[in-house]
């Protein structure tokens, strides 16, 4: 134990002065008593301002690209959107790591805009649309549950994701309607799946569904 001869105090742990006087400690030093987290040598606020900076560089880029060129390339447009939907996607990971199943979520809704969006600009063959969303919705239905499971969470703790991932899959039919879907018949697959879902969870599931909403709309 340590020892302050000008305070004549014992003091536990390891200290490289006395904490009253600055004076300094005779004796050996103890392990500490509380233990001592190492600290990241990049900050996570530093980390994200470096990912910034890195988003500003690219932007600036490729807008000079486009007025050299006379903007009669596309591709600097959709790599500013795949950076913007980075730093996006890099920010949405710092705040909500603590929260999984709402990372996964936006993450996968992230994905099925930023698949769309190349599908538009480069010829838009409908892809996106046929199979892509479709095939997200489902998955992330699944991917919730699972996580669910895994995570050892009740199901009034995660039905509203489930819940709100079958009413944002219903978006598909305005694309449908508008006939801008070239084969719909997955889309209109995946729809009645997770209608079908929903309606077990309404059925069988209502006083967590209606727990879930009480907690997390304050209804």
């Amino acid at each position: 134990m340590q020892y302050c001869p000008k305070c004549k105090i014992h003091i536990k742990g390891n200290k490289q002065c006395c904490p009253l006087c600055q004076g300094r400690l005779e004796g050996e030093g103890e392990d500490p008593i509380f233990p001592v987290l190492k600290r990241p040598r990049v900050s996570s606020v530093t980390a994200f301002k470096i990912c910034v900076f890195i988003w500003i560089i690219v932007l600036l880029v490729m807008f000079t690209v486009d007025y050299m060129t006379g903007n009669i390339f596309a591709w600097p447009g959709v790599v500013r959107v795949a950076a913007t939907f980075g730093i996006i996607d890099v920010a949405i990971s710092m705040y909500y790591h603590s929260n999984v199943l709402k990372l996964v979520t936006i993450e996968v809704y992230m994905g099925m805009l930023a698949g769309y969006y190349v599908d538009l600009h480069t010829g838009f063959y409908g892809w996106s649309l046929s199979w892509m969303i479709p095939a997200c919705f489902v998955g992330l239905v699944i991917l919730t549950l699972i996580l669910g499971s895994a995570l050892h969470l009740y199901i009034v703790d995660y039905v509203i994701y489930l819940v709100v991932d079958v009413v944002a899959s219903l978006i598909q039919l305005i694309p449908i309607h508008k006939e801008l879907n070239p084969f719909p018949y997955a889309a209109v697959a995946s729809m009645a799946m997770l209608l079908g879902f929903a309606s077990f969870i309404v059925l069988f599931r209502f006083k967590d569904l209606k727990n879930a909403s009480s907690k997390y709309m304050n209804i």
